[in-house]
Formats: structure tokens, C-alpha cells, sequence
């Protein structure tokens, strides 16, 4: 069916929806002007071509689980949720449509003894299309990586270019203009430097330029494109995914520390056995398992969840030993009942600690939430973080990712002054993160609370290229306007209230 053979579709302009879909989990709220569910690709494409030819911003948003302020926006909301067929699944790869259930396919995977190798805490509810956007990572990072690395082609829907998809032939005008800015970027030496210097961090942060220096294939570069995107460049319709055996063996830890400093000191250690998973939990995770009838030593203030998917009985025998003398203790999470607690209290974190502090006027609000160094920075960074906020006088809630660098800060902040001191610990955080080489967003995503610190973390040069790459694709800035490059106040459409 062609775009123009669609019946006409439904905009949804009521109030309810309106607020509905005004707010996303990143407390940005933001009223849009109508909101449309296409439920067929053709539909959508007719929605994307009248709001363009109108002048109207277009924010596309899947399960709306992002904490960046990235799925909220004026002008259309454009859902993608009722697309949200899986196509096709074999053993090695799965073909959906963007809004696909992140958790649905992975029961359809598991079924054939695959895996999706990244795997978001928010499983349950976001959206492939979302993570793709977000270049999310999830709980076994640290050996798998992100989306980007399982992303075996794209099909996406931009104004300017009609239907882009990876597998075919893209548009000559397209394919000219990106291997211009190929050419250009690869001849800038600070560009160059700057990604060099940026491998292997965990990051995602701007536009993933690696894509033009990396590969010579205009779809393969589409499709590293699009990862981490955020919808500013094309509305992503399908996804295809490389899938891998998921391992026959598993053996799970829980490594006791004293601190977070002892905890981080031990990672560089515990990567030299290849986990699949590194997980941090501070004194408030550790005292959570205690409450849970977990046996705690009243010493135990930070610990460590360590999964191993190679050789586990050997390299867990060695792991033991390699940390002896170092930490409280490491003890090997036998019964699945117990390693499923385990994982659930890890993956519920957040929803832990809003539970548990906040109230009223007192919020854990996203902005230095995703942070992420080299690992071998990660003490003395967390070490800096810590005595920011002890200096702010905050309750301050640390966990995440470590074994890629990746930490969550959460500061309970106070209503009092709230979007001042936002502003400024924000800045303060970034500034520290970036001295030590690091990102302010390992895997959420730019939004609302980070673009107008993107230029901080690239430079000058960098920001520029970026703006070329979105001028190629987006020339009118109407893609998910004020998400990526945007200088307005990160508190602006910023609710305090939950």
C-alpha cells in the first residue's frame, strides 16, 4: 500500500491524551500539540510527510521509559507502539517492528535457545525502536556491548529522503551527501583524535560519527547512524537484530565490600575473567539484601554482582581466590530462586529508591544518572562524585554498570532552590566526568537534560560535525527538536513533581 492509498488517519488532540503523553520517566513535561498511534508503516509515512510539509515538530516515541526528557515534546507525539510486530525469528537473527516489546521478543529468542546479547534493566518495558535510539546496553554490557554492535540493518522513514532502508539502495543525493562528510570528518584531525581517544568508552553521547569513519558501506553506516540517534535523524519502522546461543552454563556471585572504593578497586581485577555481567550496588543496594534476609557483616557497605558465562567453575574458583584477602567476602549464588532475587533487586533499583526517599519535596531527579569513565579511572572518579555531594549535603545513591565504567548517580535533591542547584550540580558533575576522559551518558541517551552540555564533552569541532550530519538528514530541525544539539536550560519543561 503507498502512503497516498491510506485512509485518512486518526490525530488524537483530547486533553487526557494530550497530558498523557506529555510526560515521560524523565520528569520533563512537556504538552505536545496532537498525538497519533499509526498502526501501519504507510500511515505513518503519511503522518511524518504532513506534519514536515506544516512546519510541525515531530517526537517519536516508543514505550516511553527514557530519562532524558528525549520522548516528550511540542507538536506531534507520533507512538509507535501498535507497530509492534515480530516479524521473523531463526536462531541468529530477529526482525521486528520498532515498537516491539523488548521483553516480548526476548521470550520468543529464549524459546530457541538465543539471546539478545544487550540486556536493559527496563526489559519489560521499552521498545527495541527505543533502544536503538538510546544505543542502550543493559546488565551485561560489559561483554556484549550495546545495540550498536547487534544491529544488522535498519529500515527508517525520513521526511527529506522518503524510505530508508539499509538492506537496499539508498537515495543518490543521500549516499553523495555521506560520503562528503565522510571525506571531510576523516581529513579533520581533531575529529579523528577525538573518537580515537573515545574507544572503548561506554558511551551515548552526540552522533555516533564512528559510523562515517569506520565503514565505506552507505547502509552500513546508516545503521550506526541511527544508533543513539534519539529520532532527530528518521523515524525508525523495523529493526533486524543478530541473535547469539545463549550459554550453556552460568555461574553468579555476590562480592561483599567495605566501601565503594574498595568495590571499585576490584573491578579492574574481576575483567580479567571475562565476566558477562558487573554489577555495583552502594551501602543503600547492600542494606536492601539485608532487609530481604540476605546475611549482611554489619561492615558491608558496597558489593558486587559478577556473572561469568566461560569456564564458570574454574574461573569462579579463580575469581574466589584472586579476591581473597581483599574483600569481605565472595560467595557463589547457587539456587535460581536466589540469583532471580538477586537480579530482580538490581534490576529494580530505581523503583527501590523513589519508593523508599522520595516525597513531596524531595526527588531522586535524572540529570547525572548515566555516567561513564575507562575503568581504570573509576576510583578516584566515584571517589570526586562522592565529595561533591558530601559537600552538597545530599544523600547521594550510586549503582550500575562497572564493569564498563558506567555508574547511575542518583542525589536526592530537595524542592528548595531545585532548578538553581540542578543547574549548577549538573555542570559540576559533567565537568568532573569529562576530566577524566568520560561521557554523560554511557547508555540512557541525549535529551532534554544533556544537549546543552554536548559541546563541553566534544568541543567545538565535534559539535559542528554534528550539526552537519543533522543538517544533511534534518535541515529544518524538525525531528525531535531540542534533544540533541540544543542550548536551552536543562530545567526548562522540568517538573519536580512526580
Amino acid at each position: 500500500m503507498s502512503p497516498k492509498e491510506v485512509p485518512a488517519f486518526e490525530v488524537l488532540k483530547d486533553e487526557s491524551t494530550l497530558i498523557r503523553f506529555s510526560r515521560d520517566m524523565s520528569g520533563y513535561q512537556v504538552k505536545p500539540t496532537c498525538v497519533a498511534m499509526p498502526s501501519i508503516e504507510a500511515e505513518l509515512y503519511r503522518l511524518v510527510e504532513a506534519a514536515w510539509r506544516r512546519g510541525v515538530v515531530i517526537t517519536t516515541r516508543g514505550g516511553g521509559s527514557n530519562q532524558s526528557g528525549s520522548a516528550v515534546g511540542k507538536g506531534l507525539i507520533l507512538g509507535t507502539r501498535k507497530l509492534n510486530a515480530i516479524i521473523s525469528v531463526s536462531r541468529d537473527l530477529a526482525r521486528v517492528q520498532a515498537g516491539a516489546w523488548h521483553g516480548d521478543l526476548m521470550r520468543r529468542v529464549n524459546e530457541l535457545n538465543s539471546m539478545i546479547p544487550y540486556d536493559p534493566s527496563s526489559s519489560l518495558f521499552c521498545t527495541i525502536g527505543g533502544n536503538v535510539a538510546t544505543n542502550a546496553t543493559g546488565l551485561r554490557g560489559v561483554k556484549y556491548g550495546s545495540v550498536d554492535r547487534w544491529l544488522n540493518s535498519v529500515r527508517l522513514f525520513n521526511p527529506r529522503f522518503g524510505i530508508l532502508d539499509s538492506r537496499k539502495e539508498l537515495p543518490d543525493e543521500l549516499t553523495r551527501g555521506l560520503m562528503q562528510l565522510k571525506d571531510r570528518f576523516q581529513e579533520d584531525g581533531e575529529i579523528v583524535a577525538k573518537f580515537k581517544a573515545r574507544k572503548g568508552l561506554k558511551s551515548s553521547s552526540g552522533y555516533n560519527l564512528s559510523a562515517l569513519l569506520d565503514y565505506d558501506d552507505p547502509g552500513q553506516i546508516l545503521i550506526h547512524l541511527m544508533s543513539g540517534s534519539v529520532g532527530t535523524l528518521g523515524v525508525l519502522t523495523e529493526v533486524e537484530l543478530k541473535l547469539i546461543p545463549t550459554p550453556t552454563e552460568r555461574a553468579l556471585f555476590l562480592i561483599l565490600c567495605r566501601g565503594l572504593k574498595e568495590a571499585c578497586h576490584a573491578v579492574p581485577d574481576i575483567l580479567r575473567f571475562r565476566p558477562s555481567s558487573l554489577e555495583l550496588m552502594d551501602s543503600y543496594g547492600t542494606a536492601e539484601l539485608a532487609k530481604a534476609g540476605w546475611k549482611m557483616p554489619d561492615e558491608a557497605r558496597a558489593s558486587l554482582i559478577v556473572e561469568l558465562d566461560e569456564d564458570p567453575v574454574r574461573m569462579g574458583k579463580a575469581l574466589g581466590e584472586q579476591l581473597a584477602n581483599r574483600v569481605i567476602k565472595t560467595t557463589e549464588i547457587k539456587r535460581p530462586e536466589r540469583q532471580s532475587e538477586l537480579w530482580r533487586m538490581r534490576g529494580e533499583m530505581l523503583l527501590r529508591i523513589r519508593r523508599a526517599y522520595e516525597d513531596a519535596r524531595h526527588r531522586f531527579i535524572p540529570f547525572a544518572d548515566d555516567l561513564a569513565v575507562p575503568v581504570d579511572q573509576l576510583e578516584p572518579f566515584v571517589d570526586e562524585i562522592l565529595r561533591l555531594f558530601e559537600k552538597e549535603g545530599l544523600m547521594v545513591i550510586i549503582y550500575g554498570h562497572v564493569g564498563e565504567g558506567n555508574v547511575h548517580v542518583r542525589p536526592l535533591v530537595p524542592v528548595e532552590g531545585w532548578q538553581e542547584r540542578l543547574r549548577r550540580l549538573a555542570k559540576e558533575c559533567f565537568h568532573i566526568t569529562f576530566s577524566y576522559g568520560g561521557s554523560m551518558t554511557g547508555e540512557h541517551g541525549m535529551g532534554r537534560n544533556r544537549a546543552p552540555f554536548l559541546i563541553e564533552e566534544f568541543g567545538e569541532r565535534t559539535y559542528q560535525a554534528f550539526r552537519e550530519l543533522k543538517d544533511l538528514f534534518d535541515p529544518d530541525d524538525l525531528l525531535n527538536r531540542g534533544t540533541m544539539l540544543s542550548a536551552i536550560d536543562m530545567t526548562e519543561g522540568l517538573s519536580f513533581e512526580h
